[in-house]
């Protein structure tokens, strides 16, 4: 119903999603590498323990009469992803969501620019660890 209202997904293509399942000190080796994105670039030594999500996305390069669609190119960059991910294990939640490779000037850009919430399973009150993450980094010659 939310994204029907405001039509806030609506533009989006090249969505990927993955899933994980694994108990605690699951490594990553040659052999039980994920092969398809988003899983293989956020998973490459050690998979989380329990159940991990993540989805990646990117604005449509049409955006037609989405306005929601056309201020987020302009925010965030036409050639930005979008990011969600998180898990559920014996010690709490975590989700983020970001973009990345935001470009700032010529070959300067943000790497990731993400928002996240960890919330730890305790016998005792707390409030969640809520926080914003950020890396600038600059694009070689070479990886162009």
């Amino acid at each position: 119903m939310f994204n029907t209202k405001l039509s806030l997904f609506e533009k989006l293509e090249q969505t990927t999603f993955g899933i994980s399942f694994a108990q605690k000190g699951f490594k990553v080796t040659p052999e039980t590498k994920f092969n398809k994105e988003p899983l293989k670039s956020l998973m490459t030594k050690e998979v989380p323990d329990g159940l991990f999500f993540a989805a990646v996305t990117k604005f449509a390069t049409n955006c037609g009469n989405s306005s929601h669609c056309s201020f987020g190119k302009i925010l965030m960059g036409k050639d930005s992803w979008l990011k969600f991910h998180g898990g559920v294990n014996k010690a709490g939640v975590k989700i983020a969501a970001g973009v990345y490779g935001i470009p700032i000037k010529g070959d300067l850009k943000f790497n990731k620019v993400e928002l996240f919430l960890e919330v730890k399973h305790s016998t005792v009150s707390v409030m969640p660890n809520v926080g914003f993450r950020g890396r600038v980094g600059c694009t070689s010659q070479k990886e162009k």
